[in-house]
């Protein structure tokens, strides 16, 4: 399995670490770890949604940060990945979305 780090401060997520050699097609194998750097993210529900030319899927982030990326967006060249933060009936927080390439393709051996 690998990971992929990112960092959420106020409404920015960054991707931190190596983001390179990614290949899609995979499944079950990429996981996201979100760790939070400002206060007002701490104690409240975390979903990272993804996006891909197909569509938009929400997944629910672990207590621990975590979240496994969602098969549906492995197969193209890129997905996107944001985080929604929500506390109560009325706080929500966006972040940015972080574009993350998948270079090579499955089938692929050369």
């Amino acid at each position: 399995m690998r990971t992929l780090y990112f960092e959420i401060n106020g409404q920015t997520l960054r991707k931190i670490d190596n983001f390179s050699g990614i290949i899609k097609g995979s499944k079950q194998y990429l996981k996201c770890h979100f760790t939070v750097k400002d206060p007002e993210w701490i104690g409240i529900g975390m979903v990272a949604v993804f996006e891909n030319g197909d569509g938009t899927y929400a997944v629910a982030v672990q207590k621990d940060g975590s979240c496994m990326v969602p098969d549906e967006v492995t197969d193209g060249s890129y997905f996107k990945v944001s985080v929604v933060g929500v506390s109560g009936r009325n706080k929500k927080i966006t972040t940015n979305k972080e574009l993350i390439n998948q270079g090579g393709q499955y089938g692929d051996f050369r």
